[in-house]
């Protein structure tokens, strides 16, 4: 059983769930031109914080089968000083939203289990939903401050739940 975790760049994933339990996200930005259904770069502001999670994704072939592509998250933690030029992206407000349980979405066949995605509830049951899209590299989002299409690589439905 080949395995993919979500990639965590120089931050430990432990660091990452703190940052998500322990403070209130507050806003995200994405590229110009890009949207929530489909976007390579990802940034989540938290309230009182300089940290920002970048989020992407990536593919790993796998098995005998070189050609079969596999997505997996990319998850890094950013001082938001250190993000360089920002007239490129379009950053958005949202209501503040705290949350209280964070899991991650699974794909597991062909004897691989590929860590795809990521979802962040709150106490009230709402979620953000954050996954590989079918565009290498990209994630969609499905939240209640989003009101387009969410279109994951994998369908949610055939997908596995993990408390982290």
């Amino acid at each position: 059983m080949k395995s993919i975790p979500i990639k965590t760049g120089n931050t430990e994933l432990n660091k990452i769930i703190e940052l998500i339990l322990g403070s209130r996200l507050i806003g995200f930005e994405i590229p110009k031109n890009q949207s929530l259904s489909c976007t390579w770069s990802l940034r989540l502001f938290f309230e009182n914080c300089c940290d920002v999670l970048c989020c992407s994704s990536d593919v790993a072939s796998c098995g005998d089968r070189s050609w079969q592509e596999y997505g997996y998250l990319k998850l890094d933690i950013t001082d938001e000083n250190l993000l360089g030029s920002r007239d490129k992206y379009n950053f958005r407000e949202i209501t503040p939203v705290a949350f209280t349980k964070i899991s991650k979405l699974v794909n597991n066949e062909d004897d691989v289990v590929a860590e795809c995605g990521l979802i962040m509830t709150t106490e009230k049951e709402q979620q953000v939903v954050i996954s590989t899209a079918p565009a290498p590299g990209a994630v969609t989002i499905k939240a209640e401050f989003y009101d387009g299409e969410y279109d994951p690589e994998i369908p949610f439905e055939d997908l596995n739940e993990l408390p982290m």
